[in-house]
């Protein structure tokens, strides 16, 4: 093969060699620009829009009068006569019980006689001065006391006679006697005197007044007895079963009828007032922390059907309640005032559904979870590039999380368009 034939074919061979190259090129460039565009066809676009959002705890409780007034036993008895069913609404004043008193009356008997004997030992005592006893007294000291003063004068005369020898040793130990035994009578005169002064001295008059004092309160407590013998409402009302420890079980609450008896202090009845209500429920330990007051609650119920009523939350406890071996926290809702159409479909122990609000948003982003991507700590999401028509990665910020959505806080805006994370062999190429 001569030089010329063999240069011919070498150019041959490059020429070749490079028209494969380019057309490779080509291909490959081709070939990504069409997965591109098979990506963007492939995902679910989605327009990013406002929408409101709320997420909630669910909860169940009892309807009860948001305030309830215990009515107390004033006394030991039994119930004479009764006014009033349960359930019943009473109005402020009304007469409910009537409490037998014959036993309270003997007491009060009793406490006025002691009330008078108290009485007039006080005033006996104030007076004691002016009282004829201590004059006689008076009197009888005086006395012993002349006799005494003459007697000693007869000694003192005696006395002298004998040492000249006139009278005998008889009679001046017969003198002498007779003024001892006076001394005697007057110093016995001047302690019962002292001891009659003593009975009217402040102390005693002091410890007098105190027992006036006490029997006329106790003569007042008693009359006040026999009054509240006769129970009235102390407002306006239905009447309920007494109003006792939740932990209690339901035989504390006694049904009065005629003849039952009540024993001092004890709860007779409750009268709830019904122009206001709450619900009363249990929230677990789980969700205490997410429950505060003043949140805004939705209740509703299979007895009131189609009335969705609000609230706000009133009180929490901060000590829990084991039922069951599971703590619960008491909870209290307060709920806004009823509709006057509604009024009647609602009573006081229908059972109540009760959704807590713990976060709301009007204007929430919400975008579909299969279109979040998590990586570590990071949110991403592929949004479609308006001028380019591809998607792009984009970090973003999330809230709270639906069944189904998530919110986003940071990294899209409304009217962003995005799509849902596909799941081809070229996903890597975002990645």
């Amino acid at each position: 093969m001569n030089k010329k034939t063999r240069l011919i074919k070498i150019s041959m061979t490059i020429f070749i060699v490079t028209a494969i190259t380019v057309t490779g090129i080509y291909g490959l460039s081709k070939s990504g620009k069409q997965r591109q565009g098979n990506m963007a066809s492939s995902s679910q676009i989605i327009t990013v829009t406002p929408q409101p959002v709320s997420s909630t705890i669910s909860l169940q409780g009892i309807l009860e009068p948001a305030r309830m007034v215990s009515i107390i036993s004033p006394l030991n008895s039994r119930v004479a006569e009764k006014y009033f069913n349960y359930g019943e609404h009473v109005k402020k004043g009304q007469l409910l019980l009537k409490l037998d008193t014959s036993e309270t009356e003997i007491k009060l008997r009793e406490a006025k006689v002691a009330y008078a004997k108290a009485a007039e030992r006080l005033k006996e005592l104030e007076e004691w001065g002016n009282r004829h006893e201590v004059p006689r007294v008076r009197r009888s000291l005086t006395k012993a006391k002349l006799a005494l003063d003459a007697q000693k004068k007869r000694l003192e005369d005696t006395e002298m006679l004998f040492k000249k020898g006139i009278v005998a040793a008889t009679e001046y130990e017969s003198t002498l006697e007779q003024y001892k035994n006076l001394q005697l009578d007057y110093q016995s005169a001047q302690e019962e005197l002292n001891a009659v002064l003593a009975k009217g001295s402040e102390e005693n008059i002091k410890i007098a007044r105190l027992e006036a004092e006490s029997a006329r309160l106790r003569l007042g407590e008693l009359e006040d007895t026999l009054k509240k013998a006769l129970v009235h409402a102390p407002v306006s009302g239905i009447v309920l079963l007494p109003h006792v420890n939740r932990d209690e079980q339901d035989e504390k609450k006694k049904i009065l009828e005629a003849g039952s008896i009540v024993t001092r202090e004890e709860t007779l009845l409750t009268i709830g007032d019904s122009n206001s209500l709450s619900v009363r429920t249990q929230v677990d330990e789980v969700d205490k922390p997410k429950v505060m007051q003043g949140q805004t609650v939705r209740i509703t119920g299979d007895a009131f059907p189609n009335v969705v009523l609000t609230g706000k939350i009133y009180y929490i406890s901060s000590q829990a309640r084991v039922i069951n071996k599971t703590p619960y926290f008491d909870v209290v809702v307060m709920i806004d005032k009823i509709p006057l159409e509604f009024e009647k479909s609602i009573d006081i122990g229908m059972s109540a559904n009760i959704d807590v609000i713990i976060y709301e948003k009007t204007d929430a982003l919400m975008v579909p979870v299969s279109s979040i991507k998590i990586k570590g700590h990071e949110r991403w999401v592929i949004m479609l590039d308006k001028e380019s028509n591809q998607f792009k990665k984009v970090k973003v910020e999330t809230g709270i999380t639906t069944t189904d959505s998530v919110e986003i806080t940071g990294g899209l805006k409304a009217g962003d368009k995005i799509g849902t994370w596909y799941r081809h062999t070229y996903q890597s190429e975002l990645t």
